[in-house]
């Protein structure tokens, strides 16, 4: 299933509903556009954040570093109380994944930036993140039929009339979304962080590093759309 566009994308989708039309372009004045054009951000966000996708992987080092003074007494606009520093979040941030050092943060919305800030103890703070990844031909087969199968779910009821290929694109969808989780979590495993010495010696403490890594995504409800 190879996609370069939005309208790709569609015309998947309304294939996977039965539909009986198809789309020629973005500005088609048909139900069909206008339906999918009310749902495809919003599946394009959650297939995007639901898991770690090569396609969208990027990393940067962080700007606008704030910085509290512990003699001080905490006020607004600085870092969360328990951190140090705070800094923006890329132009392109869709989610965070993990800082490379692993350290442990938090996303608080600023009210005097009316932007939401990265919380961390680390300084200079290199953040690996997923960005809004618009460029449709780089999507792994996957992510493609995710967002295909989720944007179904969402148009079934309203141009089908048919309420079981809700839930079946949808499960499809999450299906997809769960198998795509399992393989980055098969990766992410935690690091022997004690000195072999040590162990050798029958040390009996915690013989695991315990590395920060933001959370994913949602998968779709099947409470969508009916007709």
């Amino acid at each position: 299933m190879i996609v370069s566009s939005a309208l790709d994308v569609y015309n998947l989708a309304l294939s996977a509903v039965h539909a009986r039309g198809r789309l020629t372009a973005l500005t088609d004045n048909k139900r069909e556009r206008f339906e999918c054009d009310r749902w495809y951000e919003m599946v394009f966000k959650v297939t995007q954040e639901a898991s770690f996708w090569p396609s969208n992987k990027t990393i940067t080092k962080l700007t606008d570093k704030k910085t509290r003074n512990f003699q001080n007494d905490w006020q607004e606009g600085d870092p969360d109380p328990q951190f140090k520093y705070s800094y923006e979040l890329p132009y392109n941030y869709l989610r965070a994944r993990y800082l490379t050092n692993y350290d442990r943060f938090t996303l608080t919305f600023d009210q005097f930036t009316q932007s939401i800030r990265l919380n961390t103890n680390t300084d200079d703070a290199v953040l690996v993140y997923t960005m809004s990844q618009d460029d449709l031909t780089v999507w792994e087969p996957d992510l493609v039929q995710a967002t295909v199968y989720g944007l179904a779910g969402h148009i079934a009821g309203p141009i089908t009339g048919r309420g079981e290929l809700i839930q079946k694109n949808i499960n499809l969808a999450n299906e997809f979304l769960q198998k795509a989780q399992t393989a980055v979590d098969d990766d992410h495993i935690p690091v022997e962080h004690i000195p072999p010495e040590f162990i050798a010696r029958g040390y009996g403490g915690d013989t695991t590093s315990h590395r920060f890594i933001y959370p994913y995504g949602s998968f779709f409800s099947a409470a969508v759309t009916n007709p």
